[in-house]
């Protein structure tokens, strides 16, 4: 028989390691299954009690699973893991890695964590006992203690946060409450505000207005309506026993109206005292046909009160052309000529305007004349007829200068606290 090759020994001698690791590895597994976890000592919370390798394990889990691992390992002596130093783990110099050779530095239990100084799981050294394999489940329950301590804390922190900016927001909002109300009573209403105008207004037309307001008769309605509140008020005795005399020839110049026109250039009949610049010759024509007009619209309207539509509309006509044509001669009319004679032409077509009117007559009847001897009476007879004072027209001037005079000291006499009331408004 031939004496067996080398090669021969060789590949007898790796199948006994195959066979050798295979054996150990099937015996390590059937250990595994054999070991019982004993629930009283090595249970840890929210691990399962069976091995279980599979990704995702959290930290109580892998703990459970080194613990359990350590314990299998216990039960196999040292010789069967590759040496007296052998390591399941193995290495490139020997041990359960297949290519022999020892790890001076691994406990006596083959730990792939061993030190000089201490034994795998379940050894021993000089200096105290091994690594406790629940370290890790501890540590892991104590970091997430300490991660659900910090969460409340900010969670805390971050409720007093929004309580206090909650409080900041009310408090502003109280601020901003405070200050509308502050400008709302500070600030006056709309009523306010049209009493304290016209209050000023009467002051300014009672304390020497402007001769315009008067001529206009602004001044002398402001200082009327002021009386009338007076009346309203209640102030009933004071009128009547206040003497405030006018005279009969002041009030005939003094001219009204029910708010459209004015009828003081035709009180003397409808004839009319014509300006300079309209009494040349250029305008005769114009102004005899006008002439005529308004003599038979007086008469029309105090005879029937009412005046022809084609007398309307010829004195219309007429107006205008002369109108037209003392806007052509402007410049060769000194300023003062040509003012007089516009304020003719307005007063003219405030005339016509009340021709227009159906109580035209009332103005040529006597209905409407002004007939009192004091403030009070003339102010009670143009309440009663829903009268105002018109403008005056070229003459009037000195009765509205002296009705004014007798308005205002009527006014200062029933109304002396109006200075006051005005000082404690500002």
């Amino acid at each position: 028989m031939s004496r067996p090759s080398l090669f021969f020994y060789k590949e007898e001698a790796t199948m006994f390691t195959f066979l050798k690791r295979f054996g150990v590895s099937a015996a390590l597994v059937m250990s595994l299954a054999a070991v019982r976890p004993s629930y009283g000592q090595n249970f840890i919370p929210g691990a399962s009690p069976f091995f279980q390798i599979r990704p995702g394990l959290n930290i109580s889990q892998y703990a459970y699973n080194t613990a359990l691992l350590g314990q299998a390992l216990q039960t196999f002596p040292p010789y069967t893991l590759g040496g007296a130093y052998g390591t399941p783990f193995g290495s490139p110099y020997g041990g359960f890695g297949g290519y022999g050779g020892v790890n001076p530095y691994l406990g006596a239990y083959g730990s792939s964590y061993g030190s000089p100084y201490g034994g795998g799981y379940g050894g021993s050294s000089a200096y105290g006992s091994s690594y406790d394999p629940t370290y890790g489940a501890l540590k892991g329950s104590a970091e997430l203690l300490t991660a659900e301590g910090k969460y409340i804390t900010d969670l805390q922190k971050t409720l007093t946060m929004r309580e206090e900016r909650r409080g900041e927001r009310l408090k502003n909002d109280r601020s901003a409450f405070d200050l509308k109300n502050y400008k709302r009573d500070r600030t006056p209403g709309a009523e306010e505000v049209r009493l304290r105008s016209q209050k000023e207004q009467v002051m300014r037309s009672r304390n020497n207005p402007p001769l315009t307001e008067i001529a206009s008769a602004k001044a002398l309605n402001d200082l009327m309506q002021d009386i009338r509140n007076a009346q309203t008020r209640g102030n009933t005795a004071q009128l009547r026993t206040f003497d405030s005399p006018l005279s009969e020839e002041t009030l005939k110049r003094i001219n009204v109206t029910r708010g459209q026109g004015n009828i003081g250039l035709l009180k003397n009949e409808g004839r009319l005292a014509w300006p300079v610049a309209l009494n040349s010759i250029d305008f005769r024509e114009d102004r005899e046909r006008i002439n005529t007009l308004l003599r038979d619209a007086v008469g029309q309207a105090g005879f029937n009160s009412q005046v022809d539509s084609d007398i309307i509309s010829g004195l219309m006509n007429d107006t205008e052309r002369i109108g037209t044509r003392l806007r052509r001669n402007v410049t060769e009319l000194p300023p003062s000529l040509y003012i007089d004679a516009r304020a003719f032409l307005n007063n003219l077509d405030e005339a016509i305007r009340v021709l227009q009117q159906p109580d035209v007559g009332s103005h040529f009847s006597g209905r409407y004349a002004l007939k009192a001897k004091t403030v009070p009476e003339l102010v009670n007879t143009m309440s009663a007829k829903g009268l105002l004072f018109a403008s005056a027209v070229p003459g009037d001037e000195p009765a509205y200068l002296a009705l004014h005079q007798a308005l205002a000291a009527y006014d200062r006499a029933i109304n002396p606290n109006i200075e006051k009331e005005l000082a404690a408004q500002r």
